[in-house]
């Protein structure tokens, strides 16, 4: 399936009956893209818009990547796939809703088509939603189409997400990251790995890993912390040493929240490990890497720490201090360990 969408690794079903529709001109007019962090969506509905303008959709390749809509669009200087984000604020208002639907009774420019990606969907207001169903529903000018891409369509109200079917977008094999990491650049199988590890099979995320772009710095420093903090559980450091530890960490919400859940994942591949030969693996690269470590912790221990994992999440949620959450947590796991 290399030859559809470019952008989307794995999912050959979904990309097969993509390019059916296209193909068969039976795409809808609207659809809401979801996937997780990292995964690159955006560049996914860039795929979907190259495709739908695509002048050679009978090529074997689609979008064909080589005529002038295609390259137009890949270069993200067609004037007709227009980009509708946040900007700098928190949300996206019902004012950037009625500029797209002034816009909108415009017919194309350069393209037959005009393509409309909305990013971070779940950021529009309630507002903002309702303004945009009547455009969902019935856009005023044939051709015109609108792709939302979200980590969470759960967020988007009903009345949105009958008017745009969701396809949800299952992450890749690290395998396949890996492969793909490897052929679009000069880096080593363990760099490629590390960062697919790092990124949690999101391709573009494992991009900004090795490009070392400020979220890709802030992943790694995540994910180090994580790795760090369940393998001293593994090695059964002192309580002193493991809250020393922690008490170097940032007190923000977020951090302490994706520290908490990476650590699960690392329990869960210890105990995966343990009990069968043929697992895969989500916080270590592969198997071999969490090996060393799988052998100093029984499942009982990874099992009891997993679930001082869930109460300091839960604490999270209900706005207690992440400081104290997560000292909390290192006595907890600490008991779990020798007790």
């Amino acid at each position: 399936m290399k030859n559809l969408f470019p952008h989307l690794l794995g999912n050959g079903h979904t990309k097969k009956l993509m390019a059916e529709d296209i193909r068969r001109g039976t795409f809808l007019h609207a659809c809401i893209l979801e996937a997780v962090k990292g995964a690159g969506v955006e560049d996914v509905a860039f795929d979907i818009a190259a495709a739908l303008a695509c002048t050679r959709k009978d090529s074997g390749k689609l979008p064909c990547g080589a005529c002038p809509s295609c390259r137009k669009i890949e270069g993200r200087t067609c004037v007709d796939v227009i980009t509708v984000d946040k900007g700098d604020k928190a949300t996206i208002g019902v004012d950037k809703i009625r500029a797209m639907k002034q816009d909108a009774v415009l017919t194309p420019s350069e393209l037959d088509c005009k393509i409309y990606v909305l990013k971070e969907a779940e950021r529009l207001t309630e507002e903002a939603q309702n303004a945009l169903l009547k455009l969902l529903e019935e856009p005023p000018v044939e051709n015109t189409y609108f792709i939302l891409c979200t980590e969470n369509a759960e967020a988007l109200l009903p009345t949105v997400r009958s008017r745009a079917p969701v396809t949800r977008l299952t992450p890749p094999e690290r395998d396949e990251v890996c492969r793909a990491l490897t052929e679009e650049r000069p880096v080593s199988r363990e760099d490629a790995l590390l960062a697919a590890a790092i990124a949690e099979n999101g391709i573009a995320l494992a991009r900004e890993v090795l490009d070392g772009t400020d979220e890709g710095k802030r992943k790694t420093e995540l994910y180090n912390h994580a790795r760090r903090l369940t393998e001293m559980l593994a090695e059964k450091k002192s309580k002193t040493e493991i809250i020393l530890y922690i008490s170097s960490l940032s007190a923000k919400k977020e951090e302490a929240t994706e520290i908490l859940r990476l650590i699960y994942s690392g329990l869960r591949d210890i105990i995966a490990v343990k009990r069968c030969k043929d697992c895969t693996t989500d916080l270590y690269q592969t198997p071999e890497h969490v090996r060393r470590y799988a052998g100093k912790m029984t499942v009982r221990s990874a099992v009891r720490i997993s679930d001082a994992v869930s109460e300091a999440l839960v604490s999270l949620e209900k706005n207690a201090s992440p400081k104290t959450v997560l000292l909390a947590f290192a006595v907890s796991a600490h008991n779990a360990v020798f007790g």
